[in-house]
């Protein structure tokens, strides 16, 4: 993630001071590192980051399909790598857990952190597993909510939940957040 689409995260961040942090669709940990580094800067609680990725599970022809959204393979000892980075200058209070494998076989149980972004799989199953898993989260940013399938079921949540949209600009991604606080 570059760096200027990223102040709407910070904004929620702000908001909800996260301590527990997950993504699903860390890639290459570019946007774990942020996320981390942020949530670290602005209070002084221990920070955990969860990272779901099918890493090594997906060939190279399986990860430029609409599943995947075209973004090629991630890299787990590129996402290690970051990772250390933000560890190393916590003074012990970041840790991680990267979980490789398709979400639908690892992510089974029901689970809530304070704030979790939601970019792996791009069909409407594998966004509505995923959602359904992490629902109580405090802070649920949906990338890619023009994808027809990803927008499917936020139409869906609409019912239940406000949500906001936010467009392509300068400082943000298209991303729809939900708040559950």
């Amino acid at each position: 993630m570059k760096p200027w689409h990223f102040r709407k995260f910070q904004q929620v961040m702000d908001e909800v001071q996260p301590r527990t942090i997950a993504e699903i669709g860390t890639h290459d940990g570019r946007t774990a590192i942020q996320m981390a580094n942020y949530a670290l800067h602005i209070s002084s609680n221990d920070v955990e980051y969860t990272g779901y990725d099918a890493f090594g599970a997906i060939t190279p022809s399986e990860s430029l399909n609409a599943e995947i959204n075209g973004k090629g393979l991630g890299s787990k000892n590129e996402a290690i790598r970051w990772l250390n980075k933000a560890k190393k200058r916590s003074a012990g209070r970041f840790n991680y857990t990267l979980i490789e494998g398709f979400t639908s076989d690892t992510l089974l149980a029901p689970k809530a952190y304070d704030f979790i972004y939601i970019d792996g799989g791009h069909s409407y199953e594998t966004v509505k597993h995923d959602y359904t898993m992490v629902k109580n989260s405090r802070a649920i940013i949906f990338d890619d909510w023009y994808i027809p399938e990803v927008g499917q079921l936020l139409k869906e949540l609409e019912s239940e939940h406000d949500i906001e949209y936010v467009e392509l600009s300068d400082d943000s991604r298209q991303v729809a957040i939900l708040r559950n606080y």
